[in-house]
């Protein structure tokens, strides 16, 4: 676990590639560590991807369990160094409205009003 951020960091592209799937759950967990480092992404429009991912700008969004369109969005960032570099800015900026210490002083900033108010 200690070397899943310098894993992540060496990615020219993170993919989270999902099979089409009726009323299942996952944990967009790495979805998070993606963004939290800046790495354009390439994702299965599915369950939470597509609330969290935002077609164009923090990433790719493409059908679940569609390889071909996977493999297009892939080729996309590959060629186009512009879109990923914009997808990587502006992955980070996502990543950083749900930090752990942002979500953590969010957590505080209530618990203190909250106190105030009682």
């Amino acid at each position: 676990h200690d070397k899943l951020p310098q894993l992540v960091a060496s990615m020219d592209v993170a993919t989270a590639p999902y099979p089409a799937a009726e009323d299942s759950y996952f944990s967009p967990l790495k979805l998070y560590e993606y963004l939290a480092l800046g790495r354009p992404i390439v994702a299965s429009d599915i369950g939470q991807t597509g609330a969290l991912i935002r077609h164009g700008q923090s990433g790719l969004l493409v059908p679940p369990g569609d390889h071909q369109a996977l493999a297009a969005g892939l080729l996309e960032l590959y060629r186009d160094k512009n879109l990923a570099r914009k997808l990587s800015r502006n992955a980070a900026e996502e990543g950083e409205r749900h930090s752990w210490i942002r979500n953590a002083k969010a957590v505080l900033a209530l618990s203190k009003a909250s106190r105030r108010a009682a």
